[in-house]
């Protein structure tokens, strides 16, 4: 007797456990569990405070079971053909995906692209203005050069050797 008592409350304790996992609410049968078992023990000392300690363990157990049914969520269950149903539109949605990302990626190529392309033609002119103003300054200085040497009448010559005046 003893073993069909101790195996009726493992299964009941894996039953608690189970409501407890699915259900948080089921906690609060539980906890009148405790407390009855509390004072079951506390009646076998000699210090019961509480008359009937197994109708509360009872009562307990009962409301957790109970709790936990009915605030059980339920499950979904689909037949193989919705699965597949499902799963092919999932597959349609996400190749609509695929393409609309790859014409996007395709897009911002583009227009990196086109942007490259004014970028450096802009480069190109800039560059190009930029040496035809330094050729033209440099041919405007050649002139002021010679027409500063046939103001002043100098000949252009080359000077090989320099004396300073101090002879060793």
């Amino acid at each position: 007797m003893k073993k069909i008592g101790l195996f009726l409350i493992i299964l009941i304790t894996i039953a608690l456990i189970f409501n407890i996992i699915t259900t948080q609410v089921a906690w609060i049968g539980i906890l009148i569990t405790l407390y009855g078992v509390f004072q079951l023990r506390q009646q076998k000392r000699g210090k019961g405070s509480f008359i009937k300690p197994k109708t509360t363990i009872t009562i307990g157990i009962i409301l957790s079971i109970f709790l936990g049914i009915a605030f059980s969520e339920p499950t979904e269950t689909a037949t193989p053909d919705e699965k597949v149903a499902s799963e092919k539109e999932e597959t349609a949605a996400e190749k609509e995906k695929a393409e609309a990302e790859q014409k996007k990626k395709e897009e911002a190529e583009r227009k990196a692209q086109e942007e490259a392309t004014a970028a450096a033609k802009l480069k190109a002119e800039e560059e190009a203005a930029a040496q035809k103003a330094a050729e033209e300054a440099a041919q405007k200085a050649e002139e002021e050069k010679q027409a500063t040497a046939q103001t002043l009448g100098l000949i252009a010559a080359t000077v090989s050797r320099v004396v300073d005046g101090l002879s060793p």
